[in-house]
């Protein structure tokens, strides 16, 4: 739970009429690293309490599994009606073999400013457009330069782009005049070890 929730929450233990107040907090913050059932559950209520037209940041950093799928994308889905400005991602594989997949509705987006992914393939249909976004980080994931340059072309804001610990690309065109950091830590040539 993060700082400011947990503040509100034990306020709202102190008063019945503050009781509710942690449901406007602008900023979620959800942090698992054994999924479980249990988990799914808590954060599915806490949205259901949640009643904010409008969140600053949406963090889940936790285990993923194919089973939960349905309630990750309903998560982010959630987040997304909120006009979200942040989205910061952290999945780790249980060891089923399978990584989280976005829905299609998250690449047509115009709340993002700020988005780090890391665990989740981008798997796209059809054309990005996150008209908003000016800060990318993307780690521990496979990108060609069709997408690279999908992601470029479909983020016209996009100031600043981190590529961490990313593969599968051999060249980076980039021609936009508005990206003014470019980070690439730890590219990984999956080719030498084959």
């Amino acid at each position: 739970m993060s700082r400011s929730i947990n503040i509100v929450y034990k306020t709202g233990i102190l008063s019945k009429r503050w009781k509710h107040l942690w449901t406007s907090v602008p900023f979620l913050i959800f942090i698992d690293n054994h999924l479980v059932s249990d988990f799914v559950s808590l954060v599915n209520k806490t949205l259901t309490q949640c009643n904010q037209l409008k969140l600053k940041s949406f963090k889940l950093n936790a285990s993923y599994n194919t089973r939960f799928n349905s309630e990750f994308n309903n998560w982010i889905r959630y987040a997304v009606s909120c006009h979200v400005e942040e989205i910061n991602l952290s999945l780790c594989n249980t060891g089923n073999g399978t990584e989280f997949v976005f829905d299609q509705f998250f690449f047509i987006n115009t709340c993002f400013t700020d988005l780090k992914l890391s665990g989740c393939i981008i798997n796209l249909i059809g054309a990005i457009s996150w008209k908003n976004l000016r800060s990318l980080r993307i780690s521990h994931r496979k990108l060609d330069e069709e997408l690279i340059e999908n992601i470029l072309s479909g983020s016209p804001l996009l100031e600043t782009l981190v590529l961490e610990y990313c593969y599968g690309y051999r060249v980076l065109n980039i021609t936009s005049q508005i990206v003014k950091k470019l980070v690439l830590f730890g590219y990984v040539d999956l080719d030498d070890h084959y």
